[in-house]
């Protein structure tokens, strides 16, 4: 999508201004730094490759904070994620060469809207399981978070100044969780692999009310849960992927 002259600078300030606005009602913001090891391909392949990264390592924080505070759902806890890509900028402490020659400098920028009352666990998640996201199989090389506290704003523009500078687009701003308009569909792969991780149900049918492994309804007697719908023909087919978590994106959350 094209954009004029001055939709970037409105956006970024429309951003900048919300994130203080929600900060103003009680919500704190923690900004997170994706560092990547060397990637293949052009901007646009490495900047798919680092979303699709950031997205894994949202899916897995998510259901360990569901973890920690069930049965209150993450959805409850944390609103939502923005995710931005980045290039370094000049400054008076220098950069190291790793982070500027490593795809030419690009990164992601994270901003985290969440209740206060979970920022620790927040930190303490990414701590304890940074070998999961961290790893000698990882794309990601480091993750670097920091809470925003006194100007939120400030940091909000910071963390979205590539599109200032147009150095990404507007387009490549990525927000979790995403709508189920926006999931991909399963592969034929992945039903299969789903399909055979799931224990056998033993209810009485659809409807029964009762539930097979972790609270997963049953679809049909005898039948395992691969998360899609058996037609009459014998043939599967395949919905776009769900959200993980219940979500009601608005602009003026209520704090819990």
């Amino acid at each position: 999508m094209a954009y004029r002259g001055n939709d970037q600078k409105k956006i970024v300030e429309s951003y900048a201004s919300w994130f203080e606005e929600l900060h103003s009602k009680g919500l704190s913001i923690t900004s997170i730094v994706f560092m990547f090891n060397q990637l293949p391909g052009n901007e646009t392949s490495k900047i798919a490759q680092m979303q699709k990264e950031v997205e894994n390592v949202y899916d897995m924080i998510s259901r360990r904070i569901d973890n920690v505070l069930y049965p209150v759902k993450t959805s409850d806890v944390v609103r939502f994620w923005i995710v931005c890509p980045d290039y370094p900028v000049p400054k008076k402490r220098k950069n190291s060469i790793r982070d500027v020659r490593v795809n030419d400098g690009l990164h992601m920028n994270v901003d985290i809207v969440h209740v206060a009352s979970i920022t620790k666990i927040l930190f303490d998640v990414l701590e304890e399981h940074e070998r999961l996201y961290v790893n000698p199989l990882s794309k990601i090389c480091s993750i670097t978070p920091t809470q925003l506290k006194e100007t939120p704003k400030r940091g909000i523009k910071y963390d979205l100044k590539s599109i200032l500078r147009r150095r990404v687009s507007l387009d490549d701003i990525l927000i979790l969780p995403r709508t189920a308009s926006e999931q991909a569909p399963w592969s034929r792969s992945e039903c299969r692999d789903r399909l055979k991780d799931t224990p056998k149900s033993k209810g009485t049918g659809e409807g029964s009310g009762k539930t097979m492994g972790k609270g997963m309804p049953l679809r049909a007697k005898g039948r395992r849960d691969c998360g899609f719908k058996f037609v009459p023909e014998g043939k599967a087919s395949f919905p776009f992927r769900s959200n993980l978590f219940a979500f009601n994106f608005t602009h003026e959350p209520t704090p819990i």
